[in-house]
């Protein structure tokens, strides 16, 4: 796998992030793996659909959080005005959690009454500290980017999967049930923030020294587009990749839900891999392409693009083909029809992979509307699948199969659209 990493990108800078990153990626997500037979007997598939819920409602939130200036991090020249976005964006968070808190408490009742799982109630307080931590994780994340700290990003990765894993066994274990994986969900990026916000403040402290408040406004209208697109469009984002399972688990049953939870988790194991580790490493150099060299933008993106696809094919279509037959059998007779899922969502999490890690060249390019649109697409799409299984009564393997169908077409409309705007910068520059 890591020789083929190597060759999907150049020899250099470039190819040593995406090596560190992916070798971060690659060892957390092994744990995770790894510990999967275990987590799928100690906890059935309706705690997983419960715990994917309540997952799925915390990535909805993120975007809100940070309103994605975390986006423009990496931008600014100096490291002053970088250091008043990140600060900028640790304010948000911290508004945004007190928001959730107050949500959480007088609209419990009308979120469980919405996604029809009871369960769900008694953790709906904590989305405020998980909120918290993964925003302030996600923030830091960005500055490491800045910063081009990968050692740092990869061992904060690694960290945050441990954490995870070492709180679903151990938790498990203890037969807390749905609390143990609710509560995993926030130890993994609390563990990851503290990691991160070390690193950032060993080496960096002099210039969060010199942020202040009342310059917060300044980088806020600087980047206006990033909450005034980007953020909707995340949220969009969020929402079209992490609805399924609270509508499978409204139309269907929650065991339903954790099916799907599990083959997402499995199934993402190349995007954890290599997806998260190029598109980071991506974004760090391309805001540096797009400043000195666009036609060289134009040329790591296509080359990446063609790679990926070859890189991901063989082990995606390879698992989704042998995943009815061995789920059972791994995970536990309660998690055999998973496999199926796993099949009929191959197209989507093929075109993902290739797509999602250089689906940020829309905001590095500053066409947040192109961005916001696209996404607003896609979740529309989305819920229609679902609206027309609720209506029609569809089983739920027919429902994922469309789901997939239409999510793959998105995503190859995104790469034509990402396409067309580095040339049309490309074209410009040469102007």
């Amino acid at each position: 796998m890591f020789a083929r990493l190597k060759q999907l990108v150049s020899p250099g800078r470039f190819g040593r992030s995406v090596a560190l990153l992916a070798g971060g990626a690659a060892f957390g997500h092994a744990l995770v793996v790894l510990a999967s037979p275990v987590v799928t007997r100690l906890y059935d598939p309706t705690d997983m659909g419960v715990a994917a819920v309540f997952a799925s409602i915390l990535a909805i939130l993120v975007p809100v959080a940070t309103l994605r200036y975390e986006l423009a991090i990496p931008l600014p020249e100096e490291d002053a005005k970088a250091g008043h976005v990140l600060g900028l964006c640790l304010v948000l968070v911290v508004f945004a959690s007190i928001s959730c808190h107050f949500g959480a408490r007088f609209l419990g009742e009308h979120i469980v009454r919405w996604t029809r799982v009871p369960a769900l109630g008694p953790y709906l307080p904590l989305l405020a500290p998980s909120l918290a931590a993964t925003g302030f994780c996600v923030a830091l994340r960005y500055w490491a980017i800045r910063k081009k700290t990968f050692s740092g990003i990869a061992g904060a990765t690694l960290a945050q999967r441990a954490s995870l894993v070492s709180a679903q066994l151990g938790l498990g274990a203890l037969q807390f049930g749905i609390l143990g994986l609710v509560a995993a969900r926030v130890a993994g990026p609390l563990v990851g923030f503290l990691v991160l916000g070390a690193l950032a403040w060993k080496t960096d402290r002099t210039i969060f020294a010199r942020v202040r408040l009342r310059n917060l406004s300044g980088v806020a209208a600087r980047y206006y587009r990033f909450p005034l697109f980007s953020s909707p469009a995340g949220l969009l984002n969020s929402t079209a990749t992490r609805i399924a399972p609270v509508l499978l688990a409204a139309i269907y049953d929650t065991r339903i839900a954790g099916w799907f939870a599990l083959v997402q988790g499995i199934m993402a194991l190349p995007m954890s891999l290599v997806g998260r580790a190029v598109g980071e490493a991506f974004f760090g150099n391309a805001a540096i392409l797009l400043r000195d060299n666009p036609r060289q933008l134009k040329v790591l993106f296509k080359k990446l693009a063609w790679r990926l696809l070859a890189l991901g094919t063989g082990p995606i279509v390879l698992a989704g083909l042998v995943a009815p037959y061995v789920m059972g059998w791994v995970f536990g007779k309660a998690w055999a029809p998973a496999g199926e899922y796993a099949m009929l969502l191959t197209p989507a999490l093929l075109l993902q992979f290739v797509v999602s890690p250089l689906s940020p060249t829309l905001n590095i390019l500053e066409y947040q509307s192109v961005q916001f649109l696209w996404d607003m697409l896609r979740v529309c799409s989305v819920l229609a699948v679902f609206l027309v299984a609720s209506s029609l009564g569809l089983e739920a393997g027919v429902v994922i199969g469309l789901y997939s169908v239409v999510l793959a077409l998105l995503y190859a409309l995104n790469l034509v659209l990402c396409t067309l705007a580095i040339r049309a910068r490309v074209g410009a520059h040469g102007r």
